[in-house]
């Protein structure tokens, strides 16, 4: 049945007036692109990045995701970015075919506390003018 298919490909590819290898049959990667090229994120923070492989028909669209700082943002083998620590890194996205490449630049910003309240060590105190407490 294999070979069958082969042979209808051949002759569909022929009466076509095109002729091919089977090495001619795939296709190579021209291009990847992210869907973001800059990124803040708040410590603790996370984005998926979405790399988008061109043409939609390559053969191998298998991506490398990097970072070029990882103590300050962090990406998985997916593109899930996570905030580390405030500061600037590159996220980096290469093609297993070709070596394209494109690049995220990732800033994070330190998480703010909020002040939720007040204590004082005593209620009340009294003092002479002049004192110091």
């Amino acid at each position: 049945m294999k070979n069958c298919i082969k042979t209808f490909i051949s002759l569909f590819f022929v009466a076509l007036g095109v002729s091919c290898t089977p090495e001619e049959t795939e296709i190579a990667v021209t291009s990847v692109n992210l869907d973001v090229s800059a990124l803040t994120l708040t410590e603790g923070g996370k984005y998926e990045l979405k790399a988008t492989v061109s043409p939609f028909n390559a053969a191998n669209k298998k991506v490398i995701f990097n970072s070029g700082n990882q103590s300050v943002a962090s990406v998985t083998e997916t593109g899930l970015v996570t905030a580390n620590k405030e500061g600037q890194t590159t996220i980096t996205v290469i093609t297993d075919d070709g070596g394209k490449r494109a690049e995220c630049e990732v800033t994070v910003v330190a998480k703010e506390y909020p002040v939720t309240g007040v204590k004082l060590s005593s209620a009340f105190e009294e003092m002479i003018v002049g004192e110091s407490l």
